[in-house]
């Protein structure tokens, strides 16, 4: 298993994960892969060594975890691009390509805009291989592949898979519109109402785009109705009468 430099990391972290990957190298060598490959996971999430990556990378293919192998081999690369057994590792990657290929199945690189994005293909999380950019083995036909990222609006697409045929697909996750605003001014005790929200005279209300029904009532006086359509950014001031 690989050994490389650490990179910076607080003492405790650094301890914590040398704890760690002691624990998955002994369940490596005691032929326990699956347990190896979550300490080696754990011992990532303490501190950033490519070698954790790389290990990984060994316990799925013990597992027989074809495409999580490649999937932790391509991260790994990408954590240490001067890697100095980068060329073993592509002639594995490889390998584990062709074995894909045997099997039927077709590459499917997954990426979004921005990046980091967790997505699904139809419907389903891959249990190692969840967040963008990434690659996915699929068999031919349709796939929906659906991104999500906290702050951005989902995204989803049908892509079609067939032999012979290169595929890929970016999802564009765009930021949620903006909000516009609505003030409602009534007379001293007006109740207001606005779509399933309250607010007092005057009070300005921030709300997203869209159709919104106003009602204002007031002791011994006619219910007030109206609708005000929101635009990104408006700040639209009514007066109920």
């Amino acid at each position: 298993l690989a050994l490389l430099a650490a990179c910076p990391a607080s003492a405790d972290d650094r301890g914590a994960a040398d704890a760690l990957n002691a624990r998955a190298r002994s369940a490596y060598d005691g032929g326990d892969f699956a347990a190896a490959l979550d300490l080696f996971k754990q011992a990532w999430g303490k501190v950033q060594l490519p070698k954790y990556l790389f290990n990984a990378a060994k316990a799925c293919v013990r597992l027989e975890a074809t495409e999580a192998a490649l999937h932790y081999y391509a991260r790994y690369l990408a954590a240490s691009p001067a890697a100095a057994d980068r060329g073993a590792v592509e002639a594995e990657m490889k390998a584990l390509r062709g074995t894909l290929h045997g099997r039927g199945l077709i590459r499917l690189p997954v990426a979004s805009t921005p990046a980091g994005a967790a997505f699904t293909v139809d419907g389903v999380v891959h249990p190692e291989i969840v967040e963008t950019p990434a690659e996915r083995w699929l068999p031919p036909g349709d796939v929906v592949v659906a991104a999500t990222l906290e702050g951005r609006v989902g995204a989803s697409r049908t892509v079609t898979l067939a032999v012979g045929r290169a595929a890929s697909v970016t999802l564009d996750l765009p930021e949620p519109p903006g909000q516009g605003r609505l003030t409602v001014d009534a007379p001293p005790g007006a109740q207001i109402r606005v779509g399933g929200r309250s607010a007092a005279p005057g009070e300005a209300l921030e709300l997203p785009p869209g159709d919104h029904a106003l009602r204002v009532d007031l002791p011994g006086h006619q219910p007030w109705l109206d609708t005000v359509i929101l635009a990104p950014g408006d700040d639209v001031r009514v007066t109920a009468t």
